[in-house]
């Protein structure tokens, strides 16, 4: 049975959620996730991610925080049971490849 670890972060965006919740898919999309559940009503898209040292998901969340604002929370699932994991947190590299997509997004 693996062990996992879960680490969650949340950043604040202009522009309103119905802008980020299409953009946080495309993102997902583009790191090479596959998509799990596409959620558009609770704002929820859940995908798993796997590579030669990373096994894990990831569940983001788009919430309104005001008529302007999105709050975008990323929680990551990984594997923590193998030796990479010993160097590098599998958590944080899932959420980094999410943020580094949804910034090359155009537009």
């Amino acid at each position: 049975m693996a062990i996992r670890k879960s680490l969650e972060e949340s950043v604040v965006f202009d522009g309103p959620s119905p802008y980020w919740g299409p953009r946080c898919v495309a993102a997902m999309q583009a790191a090479g996730f596959t998509l799990t559940k596409v959620d558009d009503a609770a704002g929820r898209v859940e995908g798993t991610f796997k590579s030669a040292t990373i096994w894990g998901g990831l569940v983001v969340t788009v919430m309104p925080v005001g008529p302007t604002t999105t709050q975008i929370t990323a929680k990551a699932t990984a594997n923590v049971d193998n030796i990479y994991a010993a160097f590098r947190s599998p958590g944080r590299k899932i959420i980094e490849e999410f943020k580094a997509a949804l910034a090359g997004l155009p537009g």
